[in-house]
């Protein structure tokens, strides 16, 4: 089947419109040479044969639905960014270990000028590609100093300095003891 018309108008006014209806199905020019052009002008734009095994069809429908998994490979990208916005937190990929670091937003401006003063020296920012192929670990956890921490056992409250230095280590440790003895 080449064509297919249907006419239709409202039950009570069908026999008004009934005339005009076929007037305009009667115009329309079905001769052969006029449906070859009609299966050309389908068949470009379609993209190849509308006939054949329908691959044009499958392909258009595999074409949708990638598009469709990549539109939502880009939300969940989205959503993972707004709710680090909305966490004030941000994230780092580690290269020589492979993992991902939820860190506080601005981390990685600080790091990146002082990367002497972190175990880890190769930060870098996360990548789009990596959002959803890590899962980000706690990079107050993980991130460490090169500094000693050491808690400071006359305040009731206990406290993390960080002492650069190992001779001022020592002599922190030797005071503080004999402050404790007194």
């Amino acid at each position: 089947m080449d064509y297919l018309w249907g006419i239709y108008s409202k039950a009570d006014q069908i026999e008004a419109d009934a005339p005009v209806l076929m007037e305009i199905f009667y115009s329309v020019d079905y001769s052969e040479a006029t449906l070859q052009q009609c299966r050309a002008v389908l068949s470009a734009s379609w993209g190849g044969s509308t006939r054949g095994g329908g691959s044009t069809a499958d392909e258009i429908r595999e074409q949708r639905l990638n598009d469709w998994y990549a539109k939502q490979e880009r939300e969940d990208i989205f959503m993972e960014k707004f709710s680090d916005y909305v966490l004030n937190r941000d994230r780092v990929f580690n290269p020589e270990t492979n993992e991902v670091y939820h860190v506080d937003q601005n981390f990685y401006q600080y790091y990146n000028t002082h990367r002497e003063e972190f175990k880890q020296q190769n930060l870098v920012p996360l990548t789009e590609e990596q959002f959803r192929t890590h899962v980000p670990l706690d990079g107050a956890l993980h991130i460490q100093p090169n500094w000693s921490p050491i808690v400071c056992i006359r305040c009731t409250t206990f406290f993390l300095i960080f002492i650069l230095d190992q001779e001022i280590k020592g002599r922190f440790r030797t005071n503080d003891q004999s402050q404790m003895a007194e």
